[in-house]
């Protein structure tokens, strides 16, 4: 039987320096297998004692009404805190809560209009370790136990107290590890040439382009890195649509994990044309011999919580 999804976070005393999610398998729900609602955990490292966890859909049918439920381990973590999509958050009468008893997280919420909501839905949890040098595995497992869409005409859903804790099928195991690039090898070769400077502007005209709302400015690395994770699509002024993973793929990652941050060469959280500045100023003074004193070129590691299924 399948109806909650589960993973395994392994977590390492190590330093964080920036984080970034790693998406998991994504699933579909077990109370109603003809629904095309699928959604997506994402874990990242807030701070070493302190883990998000997100909720978030890969695609949306059309909801007028969800209730999600988070199962985590009370005994060694706390939630601290927790918040929600702000473009959802507008649309709709919601509540997150916790109960640290049974280590229950809860998400629910309706659309004020009572019609379906298409965009993309995410809640997010925050948990403080309790005692990082006793426990170095934490159990996660989510379900949708309520769910109206008008688009499918499928409507099921009890108390949560009704709801079995089946773990699901599908374990995923994810282990603290850390990654590093340097600040202005766009292309990750080893080295700072005139190559990275084009592929920095064509990032930055790209961003420029991109439409759509967002909860922060594309142009800056916290927003995308989570387009990267979440698998995201773009649409172009022109128009033009596909997803920034595929067009930055061969730039902006560390090993598959999103790594905007190396693009960012003053390192002020946004990608912009001063950075291609920054960097074609950098190679000019190397290429003429000079040793410039500069982030680019440095390396820049972060933590993830990475993926290590076998």
């Amino acid at each position: 039987m399948r109806s909650f999804k589960k993973m395994t976070a392994v977590v390492m005393a190590v330093a964080t320096l920036a984080t970034s999610m790693v998406p998991f398998s994504a699933d579909a729900l077990y109370y109603n297998e003809n629904s095309k609602f699928t959604y997506d955990l994402a874990v990242e490292s807030e701070s070493d004692d302190m883990i998000k966890v997100t909720f978030y859909t890969t695609y949306n049918p059309g909801t007028a009404a969800i209730s999600m439920a988070l199962k985590y381990d009370e005994k060694n973590l706390e939630c601290v805190k927790s918040d929600m999509d702000i473009f959802y958050h507008s649309e709709t009468l919601n509540g997150m809560n916790t109960n640290a008893r049974n280590g229950m997280a809860i998400a629910a919420a309706a659309t004020i209009s009572g019609e379906d909501y298409f965009e993309p839905i995410s809640f997010s949890y925050y948990f403080k370790i309790k005692d990082d040098d006793k426990k170095r595995t934490y159990d996660f497992s989510a379900c949708v136990y309520q769910y109206i869409s008008n688009s499918e005409n499928i409507r099921f859903g009890s108390n949560i107290s009704n709801v079995p804790v089946v773990p699901d099928e599908t374990t995923k195991t994810v282990e603290k590890d850390i990654y590093t690039r340097k600040i202005g090898d766009v292309i990750p070769d080893g080295s700072i040439n005139m190559s990275d400077v084009t592929e920095l502007l064509g990032i930055v005209s790209f961003l420029n382009a991109c439409t759509g709302e967002f909860e922060y400015p594309i142009v800056e690395t916290i927003s995308l890195n989570n387009m990267l994770t979440m698998d995201r699509t773009y649409t172009l002024q022109s128009g033009t649509t596909g997803r920034y993973r595929d067009r930055l793929k061969n730039s902006l990652y560390a090993n598959n994990v999103p790594f905007a941050e190396i693009a960012d060469c003053d390192q002020n959280g946004k990608i912009e044309q001063a950075d291609g500045q920054l960097l074609i100023t950098y190679y000019a003074q190397v290429a003429a011999g000079q040793n410039p004193e500069s982030l680019i070129n440095t390396e820049l590691s972060k933590v993830v919580y990475a993926d290590i299924t076998m």
